[in-house]
């Protein structure tokens, strides 16, 4: 099993969960083998209503030991179109927390049918690799696991809660486009109908949703 090759391969192993589904099935197939493995969390400062509560009720479930990471920044800034969203900062910020406190080994909870890129770099790199740029074992077990096949591995555990945007399923698009962290956009276009989506649960966001979508098709046109 990967997993358990990457756990004797490092020796400070760390989780990385931010509460979506993926994260979260990482961490319970981990903590499977080692209950004291680390989880390493970042919060945004635009989440979906219902996430901070959630996110404490996943810690309170899970235990152990959990860093939280913020990645700030300025959203009315982006949102005026002043400021570029910070693509890759929660990442980043991620990483060097990690490396300050001395972790070598980096479990994601990534899979190939999230995107293209995605597929390539798993099938060049493999579940296990050494990153050179994180200097850390990187572990990435549900590479091809589908998102049906992680939402049912946390339902059967029955440890913690899961997401609760996964009990918001009418009208929503393929669980894989289905995102669990923040309204932000992540595409210009609105695929599989996630405004519709985000309309029917999350009403509160449309209007900080359209206003980014609008920002992202205007630099998309000029660039």
């Amino acid at each position: 099993m990967v997993v358990e090759e990457w756990l004797q391969t490092c020796e400070r192993p760390a989780v990385a969960c931010g509460g979506g589904k993926d994260s979260t099935a990482l961490m319970l197939l981990c903590r499977s083998l080692n209950p004291t493995i680390p989880i390493y969390r970042a919060d945004p400062p635009n989440p979906l209503p219902d996430r901070p509560e959630y996110v404490e009720q996943l810690r309170m479930a899970a235990g152990g030991e959990w860093r939280v990471v913020p990645y700030p920044w300025d959203v009315d800034a982006v949102l005026e179109g002043d400021e570029d969203y910070p693509v890759m900062l929660k990442v980043r910020l991620l990483e060097q927390q990690m490396a300050a406190d001395g972790i070598d080994g980096i479990a994601l909870g990534i899979r190939a049918a999230e995107s293209k890129s995605r597929t390539v770099a798993l099938r060049t790199r493999g579940l296990l690799y050494w990153a050179k740029k994180r200097q850390a074992w990187t572990c990435a077990p549900l590479a091809w696991w589908t998102a049906e096949e992680v939402v049912g591995y946390i339902l059967a555990r029955d440890a913690v809660p899961l997401n609760p945007v996964y009990h918001k399923l009418t009208a929503a698009p393929p669980l894989d486009y289905l995102r669990d962290g923040t309204w932000y956009p992540r595409e210009v276009s609105d695929a599989d109908g996630y405004r519709e989506w985000l309309a029917m649960h999350y009403a509160d966001c449309i209007p900080s949703y359209d206003q980014a979508l609008e920002i992202q098709i205007v630099r998309g046109l000029q660039s």
